[in-house]
């Protein structure tokens, strides 16, 4: 259970148009043919998805907002939404967000849901997207700070994320690794604040989280103990009940 409260604490939604801008990956116009053949894009849709569904997608799967105003700009259709989200986004975003479609395709493949996919084979397409794929993802793309950002303001903190973002860019793992030690220390401080927690000035960043954890468990499990405690008195009504009926008799 710790775990997944861990992965419920940390997940968040991509910035859109994040003014972080990692270096862009570089489409071809071969390699958008490619993709709109791959998600059956040529008439303005995406596979099956509705504008509901789509959004949901990405939302669910990589935290992204597809709807965003920034990949509207060439138009709002699903397949012209993609392709500026595409255009406009790095080599690891893109690498991972390619799979998901893929991935969706070939289920609904595998029920028979979408015949107009049948009509390319699955090697047809496969291979020039996976071709894409394997060229951006082995890039040698810089990694991103996203995650890491000013949770409340503080000159101090502001100055702090600066730095690691500057150490992460030129390629300095070791000073990035010792201010974010100091960051998630003062991350895990904020939270354990915010839910109502206290902490010591010394104590480490795996007791901090350990709190963190526990705070929520807490959190979590409170209306089970007040709907047992609800159930219980429920219970014991009715031998209440026939206690004050006994007073009444004997008075």
């Amino acid at each position: 259970m710790e775990s997944r409260l861990l992965h419920d604490t940390i997940r968040h939604r991509i910035p859109s148009c994040s003014t972080k801008v990692p270096p862009l990956a570089k489409l071809t116009r071969k390699d958008f043919r490619a993709i709109d053949d791959a998600f059956d894009m040529h008439a303005g849709y995406v596979l099956d998805f509705s504008d509901r569904t789509m959004s949901e997608f990405f939302d669910e799967q990589f935290n992204i907002d597809i709807d965003a105003d920034c990949y509207r700009t060439n138009g709002t259709s699903k397949a012209k939404r993609l392709r500026t989200f595409l255009a406009k986004e790095d080599d690891y975003t893109i690498a991972k967000v390619l799979r998901g479609p893929w991935d969706h395709r070939h289920s609904l493949l595998a029920r028979g849901a979408h015949p107009s996919a049948e009509t390319r084979s699955s090697v047809d397409v496969k291979t020039p997207l996976f071709d894409i794929i394997a060229r951006i993802a082995g890039g040698g793309a810089v990694a991103r700070t996203d995650a890491v950002e000013s949770f409340e303001r503080d000159e101090t903190l502001e100055e702090l994320v600066s730095a690691i973002d500057r150490d992460v860019q030129a390629n300095k793992p070791e000073a990035a690794l010792d201010r974010l030690h100091t960051y998630c220390m003062k991350k895990t401080a904020q939270l354990i604040e915010t839910h109502g927690g206290t902490y010591g000035r010394d104590d480490p960043l795996h007791s901090r989280m350990g709190k963190y954890v526990r705070l929520l468990e807490t959190e979590a499990s409170a209306p089970r103990i007040q709907q047992a405690r609800a159930q219980k008195r429920h219970q014991h009504l009715p031998e209440l009940q026939r206690h004050q009926e006994q007073r009444v008799l004997r008075a």
